[in-house]
């Protein structure tokens, strides 16, 4: 089930994708922009205009719909990641704390903290956007808010590995 009666993988990945987009303070057509620049990096000359490919982004963002395979790589040179990151974490679960050796509670508190310098890095850049579009308040004060975000995110990470990983 997806769409808006339900939380299938067509939601979750719109989800993603705004989130995404959001955390480079795009807008849409920004995004459309952006995956209209990496298809025509990669050698593909028929894409629709900046106004069709808003439409399908606000579409997919909205989990109408899935992502075809050309547009996941697209997405995937835009956003500055591997294919095989594209998408939201398909596995979501807990794992008992005793469950862990200490060699594996400091290996997830690694990957952790390798999240949290990617959070604090994203929010640096946030930053700087805002500075660059200094002239549009609204724009601005949309990349600081995102900033903020994702540094309140670094810290929740920081938290987490202090307090129950790392215990």
């Amino acid at each position: 089930m997806t769409g808006a009666g339900g939380r299938g993988p067509d939601l979750e990945l719109g989800e993603w994708l705004r989130t995404q987009r959001r955390a480079r303070c795009w807008g849409v057509r920004e995004m459309a922009g952006q995956l209209r620049e990496a298809g025509r990096a990669s050698g593909d000359l028929n894409l629709p205009s900046i106004e069709a490919m808003s439409r399908n982004i606000r579409r997919w963002e909205g989990g109408a719909g899935g992502v075809s395979e050309r547009y996941r790589l697209y997405y995937a040179k835009a956003l500055g990641i591997g294919p095989a990151e594209f998408g939201p974490a398909r596995a979501r679960r807990q794992v008992p704390a005793d469950l862990l050796s200490a060699a594996g509670r400091q290996w997830v508190a690694a990957v952790l903290g390798d999240v949290r310098d990617g959070l604090r890095d994203d929010a640096k850049q946030c930053q700087a956007r805002a500075e660059q579009v200094a002239a549009d308040p609204v724009r601005a004060a949309l990349c600081r808010g995102q900033a903020h975000g994702l540094a309140l995110s670094a810290e929740h990470i920081d938290a987490a590995v202090s307090g129950t990983i790392l215990a």
